[in-house]
């Protein structure tokens, strides 16, 4: 037998549930249906400087918008702030004692009622952290590590806020550090790049978000970075026959072999001999006119790979 839904009227939301009224197949029915329950996004606000002015949304979500804030009966907002019927939390927070580096204010009640009929309420308990100033997080980038090889370099550091600091990664929002690396709490990156297995690191620079918290909970973060170089390889267009270079000393075969005899060879920054057709002080300038570029070499007018193929570049 075909079933036939007729509502009756309309919804109301009761509880976690929608009920209506429905005629099927000739008998009332009242229906329970799963509604999206009413939450909010924000349940913690964030540090406010002390003299900081600015503003949150509390972000409701779920039951049915357009949404409505204010406070308990019995609850007060701290000295400086205001919320608004469409739930957002604005003001200046206020000076800290002298001498103070921190202040909680008492815990308040926040009300949010939906749109549904009757509506959907929720409450929420907030409270004011105001700090002297917050932590800068400085990236550290200049350092690098090799595939393979313990290392332990500092990727951060920090400035203001409340020391003593404590480093983290982020949530791996920007990127993640190199596979076999952690960020430890004295913002250095340790461990040994990976060489093989699932996600092992390849050479290169690693991008990757690291925080740092103050002592009193106060924290910011930043994105830093660090180069990773390939292990040792025995390939034949390796100076000396094998490695990489740390000096133009470490190149004197290298040219020999690869840029026919000519004292224009330099160990670049990318720990590679690099042929060049001239030299501008220290600097290689290599072929053609843009330079050779990723980890290549000039040789005989062309870019040659590390490991012998050939790019004209």
């Amino acid at each position: 037998m075909k079933t036939l839904w007729l509502l009756l009227g309309g919804f109301a939301l009761l509880g976690a549930f929608v009920v209506g009224l429905a005629l099927v197949s000739g008998f009332f029915y009242i229906l329970a249906l799963p509604s999206n329950q009413l939450q909010v996004l924000v349940s913690d606000l964030p540090y406010w400087v002390s003299g900081q002015s600015g503003s949150i949304n509390l972000t409701p979500a779920g039951g049915i918008p357009p949404y409505h804030c204010y406070v308990k009966e019995g609850s007060a907002l701290p000295t400086g702030f205001s919320l608004s019927d469409d739930c957002v939390f604005s003001g200046t927070a206020p000076a800290l004692a002298g001498g103070s580096t921190k202040r909680i204010s008492p815990p308040f009640t926040v009300v949010v009622n939906d749109s549904a009929m009757p509506p959907a309420s929720i409450e929420v308990v907030y409270q004011f952290t105001t700090v002297s100033e917050l932590p800068t997080l400085i990236p550290v980038s200049s350092n690098s590590c090799t595939v393979g090889k313990y290392c332990s370099v500092q990727v951060a550091k920090a400035s203001g806020g409340v020391p003593p600091y404590t480093f983290m990664s982020d949530s791996f929002s920007t990127g993640a550090p190199p596979a076999g690396m952690i960020v430890d709490v004295n913002g250095y990156l340790v461990g040994t790049p990976k060489t093989t297995g699932a996600g092992s690191s390849k050479s290169g620079r690693y991008s990757f978000g690291v925080c740092v918290k103050d002592s009193i909970g106060s924290s910011s973060c930043e994105e830093t970075s660090v180069v990773i170089y390939p292990g040792s390889t025995t390939s034949s267009t390796s100076p000396s026959g094998g490695g990489y270079c740390s000096s133009n000393s470490d190149c004197k075969s290298f040219a020999l072999k690869y840029c026919g005899g000519s004292s224009n060879v330099r160990c670049g920054s990318d720990r590679l001999c690099h042929c060049c057709l001239t030299l501008r002080g220290e600097t290689c300038i290599s072929c053609p006119a843009s330079g050779c570029t990723g980890g290549t070499y000039c040789d005989k007018g062309v870019c040659v790979f590390q490991k012998g193929g050939k790019t004209t570049d």
